[in-house]
């Protein structure tokens, strides 16, 4: 199951493998060819039968003006309804896989719409009841808590160290036992919770669950993500610093070097920068001569820290461009790209990792750019409406970064590829160190308490699980992944490229 491949998007109400679209497509070609021979079969048995068989322009190899073999009549008659009825078979089996695959896409959308019914009134009820439940908890903690004092004291343990020491105690439990983090279902939880804000909001505001809900369906999970995230950068203005976006600079990290072009998503996978402090987050390749095409690679977050330091994709970026924001990283970029000599209208096709993902669809859906595609790989879409430019995003259902999104109506031109990255396929994928930094960073020791990689928090997430997923695309026939490789091909050509690597920093000492 590691290694197979859910298709959703692009265009279509169905939801399946791509060997199940493969096939159908397959099956449409064979009835194809088979409606061919049958034409050129009822040509040959309405000719005359003495010497029009082999009229000019049949090709069944009868020659023109030479009588049929005894008996060929009948042997022809008995092909065309052979052909007949593998045409019918070939066309029921296409029918019926079409259909399993609509069937799957609905149960899918129901599914997804009562986790999303039930994530809406749950998080009413909560934000309803939250002031009594914080009463009744302060009534029931008074005196655990005081027991606590009272037992630490006793053991010769100072009071006020018990919130960090239970904060440490939480902290391992996670590091030794990540399984909740790393489980598809606790991963769908989360994609329901973050569009469920506006819900708790309503209820904590005393609002009638029939007046409520239906306001909630209303708000996209755009709105939704903007609501959570201003909440959050709501909090953080009391802390001075912290979230807040600052300007940054971008400077040349390398040698402009000759590259072969990328010739399908694994090869565009491969070449995203590793997240790592002080490493280049931007890769840019030049294309064509006068008429110059650009393909842009970004990495992950770097940096997690509250407040923004020199690091440009940094939790901060994230929270802003979640949010639909001015993030220094989507500025790092642009200004890469003017750097490097890119006009606004020459062609970009934009490829990252997490929030470089998420950045590529920024970037795609703002409008001022010449997007010919972009390719996501792990990063948090579900508030990113790019319509109009063709996006490949593959998101594994183990990872919970996809989910902090939340569960938009994704455009018609996004395809969307699933599929459950802790497998067998991928146990020996180096493993990750935090939600970005990951397994892009090969050799670096193991430091955890698991040599397993599927057994550490946020393993899923790491790029060359997304890197081994994008080389699954490659291999897979389905038409529709086919033609966005086709797409990157047509994009660079066959000719070498130009690389450049770029390092974005915060300006130090500006608001």
């Amino acid at each position: 199951m590691a290694d197979t491949l859910t298709l959703s998007g692009g265009g279509s109400s169905a939801v399946a493998t791509d060997e199940m679209f493969a096939h159908a497509a397959q099956l449409g070609a064979c009835q194809a060819r088979a409606e061919d021979w049958l034409a050129r079969l009822r040509a040959v048995l309405a000719a005359d039968t003495a010497g029009a068989a082999g009229a000019a322009g049949v090709g069944w190899g009868v020659g023109a003006g030479r009588a049929a073999e005894p008996g060929s009549t009948e042997l022809l008659g008995e092909a065309l309804r052979q052909l007949q009825a593998f045409r019918a078979t070939a066309e029921r089996l296409r029918a019926g896989l079409t259909r399993a695959a609509e069937g799957y896409g609905h149960a899918e959308r129901t599914i997804t719409a009562l986790w999303g019914a039930g994530a809406q009134f749950s998080a009413w009820t909560a934000g309803r009841a939250l002031p009594l439940l914080l009463a009744s908890a302060a009534l029931t903690l008074l005196p655990l808590a005081a027991l606590g004092v009272l037992l630490s004291t006793a053991f010769g343990v100072d009071p006020a160290r018990l919130p960090a020491r239970l904060s440490t105690l939480v902290a391992g439990w996670v590091r030794v036992d990540p399984w909740l983090l790393n489980s598809p279902g606790f991963v769908k939880l989360v994609r329901a919770a973050i569009g469920s804000g506006d819900e708790f909001a309503a209820g904590l505001l005393r609002l009638p669950a029939a007046a409520a809900l239906p306001i909630g369906a209303a708000v996209g999970a755009e709105e939704g993500a903007a609501a959570v995230t201003a909440l959050a950068l709501f909090a953080a203005a009391a802390g001075g610093q912290a979230l807040r976006e600052t300007p940054q600079r971008v400077h040349r990290a390398s040698q402009t070097l000759a590259v072969s072009p990328p010739r399908g998503i694994g090869d565009l996978a491969a070449r995203v920068p590793n997240s790592a402090a002080g490493s280049p987050q931007i890769r840019i390749e030049r294309y064509g001569g006068s008429a110059p095409r650009w393909v842009v690679y970004l990495a992950g977050t770097a940096d997690f820290a509250v407040i923004p330091a020199a690091e440009p994709f940094d939790l901060t970026a994230n929270v802003h461009a979640t949010a639909g924001g001015d993030a220094a990283s989507q500025r790092a970029v642009r200004a890469a790209l003017a750097e490097a000599g890119a006009e606004p209208d020459d062609p970009l096709l934009l490829v990252g990792h997490s929030q470089g993902g998420l950045v590529a669809a920024r970037l795609a859906e703002s409008g001022d750019l010449n997007v010919a595609g972009y390719v996501n790989l792990g990063g948090p879409l579900g508030a990113v409406q790019a319509s109009g430019v063709p996006g490949l995003s593959l998101e594994h259902s183990d990872d919970i970064v996809p989910a902090l999104g939340g569960s938009g109506h994704a455009p018609d031109e996004l395809l969307t590829v699933g599929r459950t990255a802790l497998g067998s396929g991928d146990a020996g994928a180096p493993a990750s160190a935090g939600p970005d930094s990951g397994p892009g960073s090969a050799g670096r020791p193991d430091d955890g308490p698991h040599s397993n990689p599927a057994q550490r928090p946020f393993a899923a997430h790491g790029l060359e699980h997304y890197r081994r997923t994008a080389r699954l695309v490659d291999a897979s026939a389905e038409p529709r992944l086919q033609g966005f490789e086709r797409l990157v091909q047509g994009f660079t050509g066959a000719e070498p490229g130009r690389m450049t690597r770029w390092r974005s920093e915060r300006v130090p000492g500006t608001e």
